[in-house]
């Protein structure tokens, strides 16, 4: 499979995207691109429930289901985060930009599991995809300032003069501070703008998008 895929998952269809994947390559999952749901990411910290199938891509940067909908999230450095609550068969996907990590979207995704289909966190499984890690994502002052209160300094390196932000170390720390234990989390320790072969980068100047994606339909396939 071209598709990154986490062995927490299991045969669960989903994967994360690299520049030889696309909705083209859904097949081996038994899914169509029709049947993947798209959002309008914002930057924000709103969460779609998907019942059914909205007439327009939804505006949000999360969306959690009980139905035979894959979620699909697009990035070029942010981070792709997936839920799974294999118990109550509910699934979710979040886009982790520094905006919507500072909002509270991973907090926000998992409230709404369970609010909306009973979910325990602790149950709940996740897996933090690739995306700019601290060696390359330099940021301003006013974000690292943010990110100080909210996060602590440990989510900040300092070098030559310039900070750099650990998105990866923010989302972690957000999904132990709504009740996941870390044997529940899987990551795919990756940096989107160093791994030039495999990912599209923002910060390198790209527009290409990768399609990240979990579906409860599908076929099932192994890791």
């Amino acid at each position: 499979m071209p598709f990154i895929r986490l062995h927490l998952f299991g045969d669960l269809p989903h994967g994360f995207g690299t520049r030889e994947t696309g909705v083209s390559e859904l097949g081996p999952f038994g899914l169509s691109p029709e049947e993947l749901l798209s959002l309008r990411q914002v930057h924000g910290a709103r969460v779609f429930v998907a019942r059914g199938w909205p007439d327009d891509p939804p505006e949000a940067d999360a969306a959690v289901t009980d139905r035979d909908i894959a979620l699909a999230i697009w990035t070029a450095d942010c981070f792709p985060v997936l839920f799974y609550d294999p118990k109550r068969a509910v699934i979710g996907a979040a886009h982790g930009g520094w905006r919507g990590i500072l909002m509270g979207i991973i907090g926000e995704t998992l409230r709404v599991m369970v609010e909306e289909f009973g979910c325990r966190k602790e149950e709940v499984l996740c897996g933090i995809g690739p995306g700019i890690g601290p060696c390359c994502y330099e940021v301003g002052q006013e974000v690292a300032e943010g990110y100080r209160r909210h996060f602590g300094e440990g989510v900040l390196r300092e070098r030559g003069g310039r900070t750099f932000l650990d998105l990866r170390e923010s989302i972690r720390l957000e999904l132990r501070k709504a009740g996941i234990s870390p044997e529940r989390i899987e990551e795919v320790s990756l940096c989107t703008r160093c791994e030039g072969e495999l990912f599209y980068s923002y910060r390198r100047g790209e527009r290409g998008k990768l399609l990240n994606f979990i579906a409860l339909g599908g076929r099932r396939c192994s890791s």
